[in-house]
């Protein structure tokens, strides 16, 4: 077996940032981690509803959406921290 994974976590912090984790499984066994920090905060999956999830068209899928967002937020506070 050779079940690959990668989970994305988010929660807003008490300084009011956003921490981002992901994590990437092999056989569920960790083999990467890493975490950031985003300014920004991200969208609550709450807003997202059968509707956006279900649609024919892939350019309205709401993964696309939610890991667009998420790679910009990332790159945009890593490049104020460089």
């Amino acid at each position: 077996m050779n079940e690959q994974s990668i989970t994305i976590r988010w929660e807003k912090n008490a300084d009011g940032g956003t921490d981002i984790s992901v994590s990437g499984d092999i056989n569920y066994q960790t083999h990467f981690r890493e975490a950031f920090l985003s300014l920004d905060n991200m969208p609550p999956l709450h807003d997202i509803t059968e509707r956006e999830t279900s649609g024919e068209s892939a350019g309205k899928s709401a993964t696309i959406a939610l890991l667009t967002q998420l790679i910009t937020r990332v790159l945009d506070n890593k490049s104020k921290i460089d």
